[in-house]
C-alpha cells in the first residue's frame, strides 16, 4: 500500500471505528436508560424509552458492511487480524489503535448491559409469575420454601405454609 493509499485507508478505518463507538455507546445508554427505569418501576419512563426504540440494528450492519468493504478493498482478511494489519499499514495507527481499543470495551460494556438487562427482565418475569399464583390460590409449595408460624421449615405437610401464608 503507498502513501496515498494508507491515508485514505486510515480515513475510512477512523470514520468506521467512530461511527462503530458512537454506535455502541447509543446501545449502552439506552439499556442503562431501561435497567434505570425498571429498576425505579417507573412505567411511564419505561414506555416513553420503548416508543423511542433508539436502537438501529440496521445502521451497525450498514458500519460493519463498510469496514468489510474497506478491508476487501485494500486487501486485507475479513478478521480481527485483518483489521489489526490495516491498521498497523496506516499513518496514524496509535490513533486507529486507540479507537479499536476504545471500540473493544465498549462492546464488552455492551454485552454486561445486555446481560443485566436479560437478568433483570428474568427476575421481573418470576415475580409476576410468582404473584399471579399467589392471587389465583394457586399452591406454592413446590415452587418456595415452606415455614411454619414460628419461622422454622416444618416437615408435617399439615403445617407447613409458603412464606406469603406464614
Amino acid at each position: 500500500m503507498n502513501t496515498s493509499q494508507a491515508t485514505q485507508c486510515g480515513k475510512k478505518i477512523d470514520h468506521i471505528l467512530t461511527q462503530q463507538i458512537h454506535q455502541v455507546s447509543s446501545y449502552i445508554q439506552y439499556l442503562s436508560d431501561i435497567k434505570t427505569a425498571i429498576s425505579n418501576n417507573s412505567t411511564q419512563q419505561l414506555n416513553e424509552l420503548l416508543e423511542k426504540q433508539q436502537l438501529n440494528p440496521e445502521l451497525i450492519e450498514k458500519t460493519q458492511q463498510l469496514q468489510i468493504d474497506t478491508l476487501t478493498e485494500y486487501g486485507y482478511e475479513l478478521s480481527d487480524e485483518g483489521l489489526n494489519n490495516c491498521i498497523k499499514a496506516c499513518n496514524d495507527a496509535s490513533h486507529l489503535k486507540n479507537q479499536k481499543k476504545i471500540l473493544t470495551e465498549k462492546l464488552k460494556e455492551l454485552e454486561k448491559s445486555l446481560l443485566i438487562n436479560a437478568l433483570i427482565v428474568e427476575k421481573n418475569q418470576h415475580r409476576v409469575k410468582q404473584s399471579i399464583r399467589l392471587l389465583s390460590g394457586h399452591d406454592l409449595a413446590n415452587n418456595a420454601s415452606s415455614y411454619s408460624r414460628q419461622g422454622n421449615i416444618e416437615s408435617n405437610e399439615d403445617t407447613k405454609r409458603s412464606l406469603a401464608q406464614a
